[in-house]
Formats: C-alpha cells, structure tokens, sequence
C-alpha cells in the first residue's frame, strides 16, 4: 500500500513539473514584463527615468582640422587631421512626467545636461583648432549675401581705411571645440549688428548654442502596461506632433521606433528595429546580426545601421523624401540633407539665413566616393563609424551602443560673384561637402544596470528552468523506481 502511495504521488509530481516546465517561458515572461513596464514602482522605471544613473554616457566630438589653410585658399585640396576626442560626460534625466490613457502611455521631456571630462578628452577644450568660418559661409552663401551684405563685405575688406589687422571676414580661422560647440560672441556678425541691425538680429553662433542643460523635446510613448511591453517605448509625439515636417514625404516624415534606448522586451532576433534621433530629426532603421555580442559577458544581439540606409535618393525610393526641399536636390549616396533640422535659434530668419549642412556617417562611411576622396583625411572604418546598439533581447535592454553623426558643410561657389577674392574661384569644383565634426554619442550600461540583468532576468530564467528540469527528472527517477519495486514485490507474490 505504501509503495502505491509513493508512486502515485511521483506521478503526481511528474505531471506538475511536466506542466510548470511548458508554461514556464510564460511565466517568466509574465514575471519580466511586470518588472519592465514604463510605471512608477516597476524595476525599469528607474533606470528608465534617469538614464544617467544606469548608463554611463559621453558625448564625444571629433574636429577635423585644416592642415593646409593657406593652400585652401590658393585651390589646393583640404588636408584635413581628424583631432580628438573632446569629452563631455552626458547627464540625462527625464522631467514633467505625466501618465495619460490609464498608464498605456507617458509624456515627458529629457534634460540633457554636457560636463567637460579633461580624463577622457585627448584635446582640450579650449586649445584652438583652424577651421571654417561657418558665420562667413552662411552670410556669404545666402539671399542677403549676393542682395546688401556681400557688396557691404567687400567695401569693408578691401576699404584702405579699415584697420587691415582686423580681419572680420576670413573664410577659415583658429577656434576653439568650446566655442564652436556651445557658442561664442563673433565679431563678424558684432559688426555687421551694428551696421545692418534690421538684417543680421543676431551677434552669437555656435554649432549646438542652446543644447546644453536643455531637452530635446517633449515625448510621448508606449509604456507597455496594454501590451505586455511589445510597444514599450515606442513614440507617439514628438514636440506635440506624430510626424515631422521637414522632409519632403509622408513616409521620411514619420517618426518610427524609440529612443534608441528603450524597447520592447522578448525581441525576435529576425526583426528589424528603429530608432529616431533627434539631433538630425530622423529615424534610422537597424538590422540584427547574426553573431552575438557579449557585453560585460552578456549576450546580446547587435543592430547596425545598413549601408542602404544611405543610399541616395536617386536610386532609392526609401530615401528620397530625405532630398529636400525636393527630388530634384538629391545628394549622392552617404549623405542627406539637416539644414531643416539644424535650425539655430538666432537663424530662424526665414529662408534668407540657412546653414547649408549635411549629415553623414564619420568619414564618409558609405558615401560615394567623391565626397571622400574630395577631401584628404578620410579614412572609413565600419567598425568606428557605424551607428549600432547592442540589446539584450529578453529585457530589452539595449546594453552598450553608439549613435554617431558627422556634419558637414557644403561650400558654393556664389555665382553673383564669380571672381570673390573670398574663395573658390580657383577651384574647378563648383562645390566641396567639407567635413566639420564628427559626434558620438557612446552609452554602456554600468555595474548597477548589468547587475539587474544578470540577477533578476537571466539568474531568474537559469534557476526557475534548473529547478523545474530537476523536480521533473526526479519525478521520472522516483517514479521509475518505485514501479520496479512494485514490480518485483508483485512478481514475488505471484510467485
């Protein structure tokens, strides 16, 4: 009687480990997924809410220093030295979050806030590099310049009794990364204040003046509480609107993906995902690869940018709404047009004052040969200048990545004034996309965040699966014993 007690309850413990072990994906999903929602109490709210408490982050810029100015100047092709990284520790936080629709989703706005790391910079901040003039070429290359104040340039440069060691209007000069970046007080545009004020408002420039210790916009996304974090993340608005409109399409105008950060969680390996960055006001589709990544020895699965991405418009119906302010403006593969996208506060004059800037990936990485060979210093690695994120598919989690950006300025010949003693006209190019800087932006989860990986989500999988494999083993093991023993016991009563 007693081994029939004990087998029957071997059977009944085989049959609720052979159950917990094919619903045990289910649960640790339900497990995980009600630790992932973007919701005050959750684990991931958190590290959701202060990025900078989870990650740690640097922007990084690299310059591209002109070697040979003078020879510029006399038609010679731009010999450029890649110079840097200046570093900045960025410190990201999430403010004014409201939770809308019952949970389902969250807006907010995240600070960004720049702090110069000297320890990781290998060029300071404040030494100066020789570069282009960018308020010189905007002037120059705009409506007003070939129309009041291009003649007005040239009076004053050449104008005997102008102090000639003040030289206000110089095509390239000596600046420093902090100034270019964040902004400085420049004489040309001081002067042509005092003189023009009605046409140049402005006397500041810099390449980011107003982005640092500011967001980037307001956000509304997913949170992931109605579907089970398969949407988490994913933008609804940004700035108030669901699509952009600087592009020339519906479909380059819509904003696809998250931040780059977030996504939703049990990702399949095989899908695409998209990621929209703000800084060139574009979202970016990226592909798994096949091998994985270990970071910090987790396993992860890296997504990249693909060179089709990039392709012209020309060619590509993908991207050619990124041709503006039309099809007939396409640029060659690499390349795409951010003069919509970088619209400084100061220059939001109209269509009169336009930076005439280009986004690429640094070097020129997958862009047509012209623009990399129309420069010397090029030199296009995948592997340093490719935008990828490494996620951790089951929490979604994206555990180290890069976003990465070069900007450059495309310079014209100005053909109200062929013979300028300014510039180009000894060159036989009509036009160069000369590199400015490129940017990454490098994020790798800390000890805190990959602490939680390892410990809630993959210890959590490898102990619930170990202990579920081994009650259900045990179960076969005490059950098959305990059958041979009634076997024998009946076979000897038989007997």
């Amino acid at each position: 009687m007693l081994n029939i007690c004990r087998t029957v309850t071997a059977g009944v413990m085989l049959v609720i480990g052979i159950s917990l072990l094919s619903t045990f994906q289910t649960i640790y999903e339900a497990i995980v997924n009600s630790n992932g929602y973007i919701k005050n109490g959750t684990t991931y709210y958190k590290s959701w809410k202060t990025p900078s408490k989870s990650y740690n982050i640097y922007m990084n810029y690299y310059f591209f220093n002109i070697t040979n100015p003078d020879g510029v100047m006399n038609g010679e092709k731009p010999d450029l030295k890649e110079v840097g990284p200046i570093s900045y520790i960025e410190i990201q936080n999430k403010v004014d979050i409201a939770f809308l629709n019952d949970n389902s989703a969250v807006r907010y706005y995240e600070n960004r806030t720049f702090i110069y790391s000297p320890e990781t910079s290998t060029f300071s901040e404040d030494d100066e590099l020789t570069l282009l003039n960018l308020p010189f070429w905007i002037i120059y290359q705009t409506g007003f310049a070939t129309t009041r104040l291009f003649p007005l340039m040239l009076t004053i440069q050449f104008n005997p009794f102008f102090p000639q060691n003040i030289k206000l209007f110089q095509p390239i000069y000596r600046i420093s990364p902090k100034k270019l970046i964040w902004g400085y007080r420049d004489p040309t545009l001081v002067f042509l204040n005092k003189v023009l004020p009605s046409v140049i408002t402005f006397t500041e420039f810099g390449l980011f003046i107003g982005k640092n210790a500011t967001s980037n916009g307001q956000f509304k996304v997913d949170t992931g509480v109605k579907n089970d974090n398969k949407n988490r993340g994913l933008i609804e608005t940004w700035k108030g609107g669901e699509m952009l409109s600087i592009w020339a399409n519906h479909q380059s105008n819509m904003i696809n993906g998250t931040d780059g950060k977030t996504f939703p969680t049990f990702m399949n390996s095989e899908n695409s995902i998209y990621a929209f960055i703000t800084d060139v006001c574009r979202s970016f589709y990226l592909n798994p690869e096949e091998t994985p990544i270990k970071v910090n020895n987790v396993l992860t699965t890296k997504y990249s940018v693909p060179t089709q991405a990039f392709s012209s418009g020309i060619n590509s119906s993908y991207t050619k709404g990124f041709c503006t302010p039309n099809s007939r403006f396409c640029s060659l593969d690499g390349v795409f047009n951010i003069t919509n996208c970088m619209i400084i506060p100061y220059l939001e004059l109209g269509a009169s004052f336009r930076m005439n800037m280009f986004m690429s990936l640094p070097h020129f990485l997958y862009a047509d040969p012209s623009y990399i060979n129309g420069v010397n210093g090029m030199n296009p690695v995948k592997e340093n200048h490719e935008i990828h994120i490494n996620i951790h598919r089951s929490s979604g989690l994206a555990l180290s990545g890069s976003q990465r950006a070069q900007f450059n300025y495309l310079i014209q010949k100005n053909k109200q004034y062929p013979k300028s003693p300014f510039y180009m006209e000894k060159f036989t190019e009509d036009a160069i996309m000369f590199p400015l800087v490129w940017i990454d932006e490098k994020a790798d989860a800390n000890t805190s965040l990959m602490s939680m990986v390892k410990h809630e989500i993959i210890l959590l999988y490898t102990v619930g699966f170990a202990v579920l494999t081994l009650l259900t083993v045990f179960s076969v093991i005490f059950l098959l014993l305990n059958c041979i023993e009634l076997y024998f016991k009946l076979k000897i009563h038989n007997c």
